[in-house]
């Protein structure tokens, strides 16, 4: 019996016999001596705490800028004004955290855990939090310039006087979110679902609604003008005083299914039905 398809069966496997203990080998973790110097000095910038636990801790005003610590465990902790900036953070749980007024600027939050977290006036600009859980969390006057939030879950998130000037929302969810007093000014929330969503007195000018559920969404006061709403769902949403001077792709058949007043200000050539009380 010839041995060379042995032979070739054996030459075939070799690269996945090579590569199993790679695969085996568990994720790296924390530095313990980088653990210790932060637990004792609070602070430590560029530190490596991956997977480390700090849960139910207290590291207010901590300093952990540029910190490499991807899977962290920070649920419950107090970092009331913590520097997180350009902080690597991904899958980091910070769920119920408090975090009001901390700096996360530029941090990797993609696919982080941040579910009823207090970020009360924090600062996110340019952060990436793709796929975050931030169900319920409080971002009440959070500061969320040009974020990165595609496929995120902000679903009853507290955004109230929040900024998200030019931040990219596509297929966020925020249905039954807060953004009374929210900038959106060039947002992107493209196939977003903002079904019953409060955006009173919102600024939206210029932002992309294409494709989106704005299902109930309460628009009252709101300043669209020149949005996208493209093959958008307005059912039953409300406009009453909004004005949507110079607003793309708005079809007399959407606006059918929605409601304003004789304050709202609508494109040439369409019409709205008044709300009933």
């Amino acid at each position: 019996m010839s041995r060379r398809p042995a032979f070739r069966l054996l030459l075939l496997a070799l690269p996945l016999l090579l590569i199993a203990p790679v695969a085996l080998a568990p994720a790296q973790a924390f530095k313990a001596s980088d653990v210790e110097k932060f637990k004792a000095d609070n602070r430590c910038e560029k530190c490596d705490l991956r997977r480390a636990n700090f849960k139910q801790t207290v590291h207010d005003g901590a300093k952990l800028s540029k910190v490499k610590a991807r899977d962290v465990d920070f649920k419950g902790a107090s970092l009331i004004g913590a520097d997180f900036q350009d902080a690597e953070l991904r899958r980091a749980d910070f769920e119920k955290a408090i975090m009001s007024n901390a700096n996360l600027k530029s941090a990797d939050l993609v696919a982080a855990d941040m579910e009823k977290a207090n970020l009360t006036g924090a600062d996110l600009s340019r952060a990436d939090a793709r796929d975050a859980d931030l169900d319920n969390a409080n971002l009440m006057g959070a500061v969320m310039i040009r974020m990165e939030l595609g496929q995120s879950d902000l679903k009853r998130a507290n955004l109230h006087n929040a900024v998200l000037t030019k931040s990219k929302m596509v297929g966020i969810n925020l249905e039954r979110a807060i953004l009374v007093n929210s900038n959106l000014e060039g947002a992107d929330l493209t196939r977003g679902d903002l079904d019953r969503a409060d955006l009173t007195r919102s600024n939206l000018k210029g932002a992309k609604l294409k494709r989106a559920k704005l299902k109930r969404a309460n628009f009252s006061q709101a300043n669209l003008m020149n949005v996208d709403f493209e093959d958008a769902v307005l059912k039953l949403a409300i406009f009453s005083g909004a004005n949507l001077a110079g607003a793309q792709n708005l079809e007399q058949e959407a606006l059918d299914t929605a409601c304003g007043d004789k304050n709202t200000i609508l494109p040439d050539g369409l019409k709205i039905k008044a709300c009933q009380p």
